[in-house]
């Protein structure tokens, strides 16, 4: 009864699980395709699942996330930092949960699959949304942030992580 992205990544191809995402009951699959091009996988799909074609869809789940969001009722908090995101997010959603109707990100779901992926989870019922938000390099903060739009912000910490991708602490600092 879910939607089913086929997302793309170097070592797989989403689409090549289209039949098997249609024999488990995905209400809709997205695949992968560019414009004028329809993959081979359509018709492995059952007849009853729609199917649309998209030529990036981690970004049209990235967009649906944002749209999803700008509905939402619930304030969101958003997490960051080099190391202790999800204790951090486990101890508020323990306390916010006390009070309110509070979701928060499941594991360390805090990348452009992850954060999306926590946003469409919560209803017009959630009252309290915390989100995980990482980083490997430059602008993901900033596009995270840009899907999440939380309401409040945690930077837990800033250290020597992701450096492959930041340079220093400083481009650490600077991301978060």
């Amino acid at each position: 009864g879910e939607l089913f992205f086929a997302l793309r990544g170097p070592s797989h191809d989403g689409n090549r699980f289209a039949r098997e995402a249609s024999d488990k009951g995905a209400a809709g699959i997205v695949l992968c395709a560019e414009a004028g091009h329809v993959p081979a996988e359509v018709a492995l799909v059952g007849r009853d699942v729609p199917v649309l074609l998209h030529p990036d869809p981690r970004a049209m789940l990235a967009d649906l996330a944002r749209w999803h969001r700008a509905r939402l009722p619930a304030r969101v908090i958003g997490v960051t930092g080099s190391c202790g995101k999800t204790t951090t997010k486990n101890i508020l959603v323990e306390l916010l949960g006390s009070r309110m109707t509070t979701i928060g990100s499941p594991n360390s779901f805090n990348n452009d699959i992850g954060v999306p992926l926590t946003l469409v989870v919560a209803d017009d019922a959630t009252e309290a949304l915390v989100v995980e938000i990482g980083t490997n390099g430059p602008g993901e903060i900033a596009n995270l942030a840009s899907i999440a739009r939380p309401d409040a912000g945690i930077v837990t910490t800033v250290g020597a992580a992701h450096l492959e991708g930041l340079g220093s602490v400083e481009g650490v600092a600077a991301e978060k």
